[in-house]
């Protein structure tokens, strides 16, 4: 019984492992290849702004927050699995890291800085895209306060709960990809129709999915049951904001320079 359940514990290591790692490399191979646009649309055109403020946190608090979950879960799993292990110091900081609730709430407050960063700069966009008229900016803010409200409630609730390993059912895999990249037209701007579905429509559909898919593995699963939708549910907004900010400042931005050509 005892040996069943440490292999169970040790699987869930594995499948959190993995699922960190994965989401780790996607976001850091997302803003490697956006880092030409970032120096181009950012840094030569930098002005003091909370938008461009907003962008910062959002891509750089979340790698912090990508690197940090990856590198204590690895970390973790390689101890526990490795025949000769690491030194004991290694292994009792992994140890501490990974099962101690304190690392919840670092890779919890790190991903709520990135995420509140992108929910703020959709608020931003939202505003302007109906000249900034009272309803518009309270609407968003108070759905914003109330998504906040229900993370909060559900976050808490799944640290407090204790339910049998037994009940756990790992997440067997993710798989994200990417459209490829029409080497035909390069990098020329996309339609404003393209632009609107992709920032309004797709970005919506990806959260809705995201936000559903926290609710039900903080309710069905068991096993480290915090850490997996940290993982998951945290990775889009490392993603969306920058990239929104990318795509609109793009977008804004294409008839100087087609007037300088």
């Amino acid at each position: 019984m005892v040996a069943q359940s440490s292999l169970e514990w040790l699987y869930a290591d594995r499948a959190i492992a993995l699922l960190s790692l994965g989401t780790a490399t996607c976001v850091l191979y997302d803003h490697i290849t956006t880092l030409d646009e970032e120096i181009e649309l950012i840094w030569r055109k930098f002005q003091w702004s909370k938008v461009h403020m907003l962008f910062f946190v959002s891509r750089y608090v979340g790698d912090a927050m990508q690197i940090f979950g990856a590198a204590t879960s690895v970390g973790l799993y390689a101890t526990n699995t490795s025949k000769v292990g690491l030194s004991f110091s290694l292994h009792s900081i992994f140890s501490q890291l990974s099962r101690s609730k304190a690392n919840l709430v670092v890779l919890a407050c790190l991903g709520s800085v990135a995420m509140a960063a992108t929910q703020s700069i959709m608020i931003y966009r939202i505003s302007g895209l109906y000249g900034n008229q009272p309803w518009a900016v309270w609407l968003p803010f108070l759905t914003f306060a109330a998504q906040w409200i229900a993370v909060v409630a559900i976050f808490s609730l799944s640290l407090a709960s204790k339910v049998s390993v037994r009940r756990y059912r790992a997440v067997k895999g993710i798989k994200w990809s990417r459209l490829p990249l029409d080497s035909a037209r390069g990098h020329s701007p996309a339609s404003f129709t393209d632009i609107h579905f992709r920032d309004s429509m797709i970005y919506l559909t990806v959260s809705s999915g995201m936000c559903i898919g926290n609710i039900v593995i903080m309710t069905r699963t068991a096993v480290l049951t915090p850490r997996l939708p940290l993982c998951v549910g945290f990775f889009t907004p490392c993603i969306i904001g920058s990239r929104l900010i990318l795509n609109l400042r793009e977008n804004y931005y294409k008839p100087f320079s087609e007037d300088n050509e």
